[in-house]
C-alpha cells in the first residue's frame, strides 16, 4: 500500500532559510496561523534570488504569544533583528511562531520550472499544502 504525504509549503527568504539549515533559527514567524500540526512537514520555497524548495521541516507547535513576550523570551531563536522582528509586527497583538523541529536539506533543489510544470506546485503565497504528486525528492527525505 502506498503512503499518503501531506507537506505543506511556505515561501521563506534565503537569509532565513540558511538560519533554519544551520540551526540558529528553530521558529518561523508569521502574523497569521498556518495551521500546521505538530509533526506535519514542510517544505521550504526559498525565495528570489534562489527560487527553489531546497529543505524540508518537521513542525512542532504553534506558538501564540504576544510579540514583545515572545520576543523576550526567545530573541535567540528567530534568526532576526530587534528592529527587523518589531517592524514585522508592527501593530499586531499577537505573533504565530511554528516551532522548527527536524530539518533535513535537499541535495538537488527543485527549481520553480520544475515546480510548476512537473508539480503542477506554485510558490505558497501564505502556506498552502501540496496536493497531488508529492515530488521523490521530497518524500526520501520524509520517510
Amino acid at each position: 500500500m502506498e503512503r499518503t504525504y501531506q507537506v505543506h509549503s511556505l515561501s521563506i527568504h534565503p537569509p532565513y532559510v540558511e538560519e533554519i539549515q544551520l540551526g540558529y533559527k528553530t521558529f518561523e514567524l508569521r502574523k497569521y496561523n498556518p495551521r500546521i500540526h505538530r509533526g506535519s512537514w514542510v517544505a521550504i520555497y526559498e525565495t528570489k534570488p534562489t527560487m527553489a524548495i531546497t529543505t524540508v521541516f518537521q513542525a512542532g507547535n504553534t506558538l501564540v504569544e504576544e510579540p514583545q513576550w515572545f520576543w523576550d523570551n526567545h530573541h535567540c531563536s528567530l534568526g532576526i533583528d530587534k528592529e527587523a522582528y518589531f517592524e514585522y509586527f508592527k501593530g499586531k497583538n499577537t505573533i504565530f511562531a511554528l516551532e522548527i523541529l527536524e530539518v533535513r536539506t535537499l541535495d538537488n533543489p527543485i527549481g520553480l520550472k520544475e515546480m510548476k510544470y512537473r508539480y503542477r506546485i506554485h510558490p505558497p503565497q501564505g502556506c498552502i499544502t501540496i496536493k497531488g504528486t508529492i515530488p521523490s525528492r521530497i518524500r526520501d527525505l520524509i520517510n
